[in-house]
């Protein structure tokens, strides 16, 4: 939700279901994110990413989002919960050689999953949802499933397979080139999560639970499909574990993939600023010469009256 005026109206439709919302509106357009609960939201937060873009790219827009991380804490039942919000910066360019946004979503990755350890072991259950721009297989969702840790709620209930959620066939805003590359589509949108110190947790089911078309219509309610999770989290009452017992626990979870994905972002960081520096030199010499030519455009006729 990219206008205020679109956050109120779907506020106005939903309150008799989802009475407490928060619109996280940073940047100058506003950061397209926004958590609608049951219960009320007791605080609220945002965190700007470091990286978001770049400017002078008019046309991709996402500097102008100011995309990061918004938090919302609320009490369900007793149960202390922290829900995490985002939308990385998107793609604009399939080949990941030349995608020079990745670095971008693996810096939003990282920023996410340590935003989110440092306060898990403070909350009976941590969510993370939204559009991460990133597929299962990429580094950006390696970082937040295992540096933080969460849990893929759709792996945990569905498996790997499935899932897709950014331009699918059925969709009426897919562009029918991008297809070619994936027929069924990206799963790219995700609801993830992790149970505090002494709390057990599931994933009962996931699914997208949205219709194709808006009814009467022959459009779709968004380019993206809805994804809804169900969640069941019971406290352990048999063996009690201290929240700094839990923190040593969380780091030692999965080391190996924990240390590969570091590893590979990492090099993808240092690949990105490289190409920055590269951009960088390029984008100066160029404003020499037109500094150079436009300095030409008043001394030469000068000289020749």
């Amino acid at each position: 939700m990219w206008k205020r005026p679109n956050f109120l109206t779907i506020k106005s439709l939903i309150a008799s279901k989802l009475p407490y919302s928060h619109y996280f509106d940073n940047g100058i357009i506003g950061t397209g994110t926004a958590i609608f609960s049951e219960v009320k939201i007791q605080d609220v937060t945002f965190h700007e990413f470091g990286l978001n873009g770049y400017p002078h790219k008019l046309l991709h827009g996402d500097w102008f989002g100011g995309k990061g991380l918004g938090v919302c804490q609320v009490d369900f039942r007793g149960f202390n919960i922290h829900l995490f919000i985002s939308h990385y910066h998107a793609t604009y360019d399939y080949n990941p050689i030349t995608d020079v946004y990745l670095g971008h979503r693996v810096v939003h990755g990282v920023e996410s999953a340590q935003w989110i350890k440092l306060s898990s072991s403070s909350a009976d259950l941590t969510i993370y949802a939204g559009d991460f721009n990133t597929e299962a297989k990429d580094i950006p969702y390696q970082i937040v499933r295992h540096v933080t840790p969460q849990k893929d709620s759709w792996v945990e209930a569905n498996g790997a397979e499935g899932g897709q959620t950014s331009e699918t066939p059925a969709n009426s805003f897919t562009p029918r080139a991008s297809l070619k590359e994936s027929p069924h589509g990206k799963r790219i949108d995700y609801i993830m999560y992790n149970t505090g110190p002494n709390i057990t947790g599931e994933t009962v089911s996931c699914g997208l639970p949205m219709p194709d078309r808006v009814p009467g219509k022959n459009i779709s309610y968004s380019d993206h499909e809805g994804v809804a999770a169900r969640i069941k989290i019971r406290r352990n009452e048999d063996k009690r574990m201290t929240s700094r017992d839990f923190v040593r626990m969380q780091s030692m979870v999965d080391l190996p993939n924990k240390t590969a994905c570091v590893q590979e972002a990492i090099s993808i960081l240092r690949a990105s600023l490289k190409s920055v520096k590269f951009a960088r030199l390029l984008y100066l010499l160029g404003a020499l010469l037109c500094f150079v030519l436009l300095i030409g455009a008043f001394v030469i006729p000068a000289a020749l009256s």
